[in-house]
């Protein structure tokens, strides 16, 4: 799927895994083809007849017969606010904690991928041992379905001259922490695996969230047609729209990409948007060029992106937020979906761990304590990621390969192809900064996970020549 985001065109060509990966003149380029999913939801019509659901907040376990062993339910209810990434994972991993789960989402078909705008996404090493964590048979179908993208070569190519302004070693920060290897994945296939993982009857399709009420010993959500359900708890996973300008593998011999160009939302491009591309992007390098003129018109998609700064208030009472609810991030790092997943899988132990001390102290479950837990472990480190998000987004939008470049009357200087000092300063400081970024950020958060051992897998495995690459 190509889709066009624009914003300035900085002769920046973000390549690969969102840490990019090399493009070929000799690569085909096919629109992503649609997945369709063959599991079906529940309604809000289908089979609620009662227009408020009650559950109380009792501490304690049920004993259920399951294939001659015992499961342990725990009765507390969670409602969450979107089916997104973000929202099945929480509830995948809050299931598997013997919690129930009830998510509500006003639109199943534009998240798995019937509508525009849906393309791959890539999970890397601290999200796919997340998912391990949480779940090692869903872990194992996602990186079976995804193509390894972290095994190879990514970074950043000046746009204009087409060669390597800076490399990036993905592989080894995971290899040497025992994590997988950076995937790349289509959102359906994505959202299928997840789906069909949390159960159809926990999934409520066509239920849009408006409103809440949180009156200290419980929560009711309140649908856009009116119905009302009640919970112990709310977690807001509703996402926003996100940024890119990348061009990756995604497998199956096909490539996605995406542009930027700064300007106010809601334009359209009436000379067509393939020309207009061409025009905004000519006298750059034949990779950008050759990508466009081998995409087809109707294959290039238009849409308006955002971010949102993060704020240290992510919830008040028994509600929270986990996501781009809370941190929508630019993309630049590729972090977007992967700290969604780490939020998931933080949110759901905080609230198992709380489950276990009412069990030990004969107290009730303490949800409020939890919840604020959960958004003390994650703050910081969503925080330090999107502050990184943001500072690639400014280096990609300012980066000026020569001087001369943008100064008007002195830009006769640009034929004597002078490094701009920026350009060389921030490669100096990339060259220093990134191994220890890339180790923070993919295997940063692998210690404080449960469940999973630190171990890597023999598919995993880079190029004899990735030292060479390098």
């Amino acid at each position: 799927m190509a889709a066009t985001l624009f914003q300035k065109p900085s002769p920046f060509l973000f390549r690969g895994t969102q840490f990019p990966v090399s493009i070929s003149k000799e690569t085909p380029i096919h629109s992503w083809s649609c997945i369709h999913l063959n599991y079906h939801v529940r309604s809000k019509a289908s089979n609620q007849k009662k227009r408020l659901l009650q559950v109380k907040a009792t501490v304690g376990v049920e004993m259920n017969e399951l294939d001659g062993k015992h499961l342990e339910k725990k009765k507390l209810r969670i409602l969450v606010a979107g089916g997104g990434i973000g929202g099945l994972v929480f509830a995948l991993a809050a299931k598997k904690k013997g919690f129930d789960v009830v998510v509500f989402e006003k639109d199943l078909s534009a998240i798995r991928g019937e509508g525009q705008y849906r393309g791959p996404i890539q999970i890397q090493s601290n999200a796919l041992a997340a998912l391990e964590a949480i779940d090692m048979e869903v872990a194992e179908k996602v990186m079976e379905a995804g193509c390894i993208t972290g095994d190879r070569i990514n970074g950043l190519v000046d746009g204009v001259s087409g060669s390597w302004y800076i490399k990036f070693d993905t592989f080894t920060p995971a290899a040497e922490r025992g994590l997988p290897v950076t995937r790349v994945i289509s959102r359906m296939t994505l959202q299928q695996i997840l789906a069909h993982a949390v159960g159809e009857g926990m999934i409520f399709n066509e239920s849009n969230v408006v409103d809440f009420k949180d009156d200290g010993d419980k929560v009711t959500v309140v649908l856009e047609n009116g119905e009302r359900y009640d919970g112990d708890l709310l977690v807001g996973a509703d996402g926003i729209w996100s940024k890119y300008f990348v061009s990756s593998d995604v497998g199956a011999g096909k490539m996605q990409w995406y542009a930027f160009h700064n300007e106010p939302a809601g334009g359209v491009d009436s000379q067509g948007k393939k020309e207009r591309l061409l025009n905004i992007f000519g006298g750059w390098c034949d990779n950008v060029i050759d990508l466009l003129h081998a995409t087809d018109e109707d294959a290039i998609l238009r849409r308006d992106i955002y971010d949102r700064i993060p704020s240290l208030t992510w919830g008040r009472g028994r509600v929270t937020l986990l996501g781009d609810s809370i941190h929508a991030m630019q993309p630049n790092l590729g972090q977007g979906g992967c700290m969604a997943i780490e939020d998931g899988y933080q949110l759901a132990l905080e609230l198992d761990n709380a489950w276990k001390q009412s069990v030990k102290s004969g107290a009730p479950i303490d949800v409020v304590s939890s919840l604020r837990s959960y958004e003390r472990a994650r703050i910081l480190r969503v925080a330090i990621i999107h502050g990184m998000a943001r500072t690639a987004a400014i280096m990609a939008s300012t980066y000026k390969a020569y001087l001369g470049v943008g100064l008007g009357p002195l830009s006769f200087l640009t034929k004597y192809r002078i490094p701009h000092p920026g350009r060389v300063g921030g490669r100096f400081f990339i060259n220093l900064a990134m191994p220890l970024m890339l180790s923070w950020v993919l295997g940063g958060n692998s210690s404080k996970l449960e469940g999973r051992s630190l171990s890597c897998r023999l598919s995993d495995k880079a190029s004899d020549q990735l030292k060479t690459w390098f």
